[in-house]
């Protein structure tokens, strides 16, 4: 970008740091809040609305998001051996973890960057705010579907990394699953996996998260919010990805359908 513009890569470092910087933080015009905030649900009609698109879309009941966590890659970090093992993950690089949730429509409602690569994804969805208000009871609404005496409260649907709590799903990870249990897995894993399209259509889209990002933690961690916003963008204005990155977006189910039959 330096050559093609014409001036130095220190310029083109701020540059790219400050259009960041804008796109993500927090004001009284932020494209964060018009773009992300904005189709986190709020008020019971919100959640109603979320969980009936969930259920049209990929037939599982009460569900209104689904998470989920990715690598973005960055250099090997300064400090040592004791600072940079924080940041080197089980696929044998450093990164910092991506985490997010995601409606039915691969819209991003809720996202957060910048644990080290080696964490672990329930315990950074542990240590979040969203996390103690859910728990807590702050925010989910008094609202569900009524099975038999039990009532169904709007539902998270995520991997077998996560702990298992009434607002939050995960898969049956039963060595030998009855018939039902692997058709609860397949749906849920159908359902789940928009979190997973929606990373996977992020990095088609913003292919820079793909290579190791050569920027400090704090500005990947900016970059990477940025492009979390320009993807719901992209969506909303109807811009589609490549036709090479299609097949990419759309994950298949863990568990077919003709396995269950």
């Amino acid at each position: 970008m330096a050559e093609m513009a014409g001036i130095g890569e220190r310029t083109v470092g701020y540059i790219v740091n400050e259009v960041t910087t804008a796109i993500v933080e927090f004001g009284n015009v932020s494209l964060w809040e018009d773009t992300v905030k904005k189709h986190m649900p709020k008020s019971e009609d919100e959640f109603r609305s979320k969980i009936l698109d969930m259920e049209e879309a990929w037939q599982f009941p009460c569900c209104w998001s689904a998470v989920d966590g990715c690598h973005i890659p960055i250099k090997c970090p300064p400090g040592g051996l004791e600072s940079c093992k924080e940041c080197h993950n089980f696929k044998n690089f450093f990164s910092v973890v991506l985490m997010g949730m995601v409606d039915s429509r691969y819209r991003f409602v809720w996202a957060s960057c910048g644990y080290p690569g080696n964490s672990h994804d329930s315990v950074i969805f542990q240590s979040t705010d969203l996390w103690n208000q859910i728990k807590n009871q702050e925010y989910l609404p008094k609202i569900g579907k009524k099975v038999g005496s039990l009532l169904v409260p709007p539902l998270v649907l995520g991997d077998a990394a996560f702990p298992l709590q009434p607002w939050l799903m995960k898969p049956c990870t039963n060595a030998n699953p009855t018939l039902q249990q692997r058709y609860y897995n397949y749906r849920l894993s159908r359902a789940r996996m928009v979190a997973e399209g929606a990373f996977r259509q992020l990095k088609g889209r913003w292919r820079v998260l793909l290579r190791r990002c050569e920027c400090s933690q704090e500005n990947t961690k900016k970059a990477a919010l940025a492009c979390v916003v320009l993807h719901n963008i992209c969506l909303e204005k109807g811009i589609r990805l490549r036709g090479k990155w299609i097949w990419q977006s759309t994950p298949k189910p863990e568990i077919g359908v003709t396995e269950l039959r």
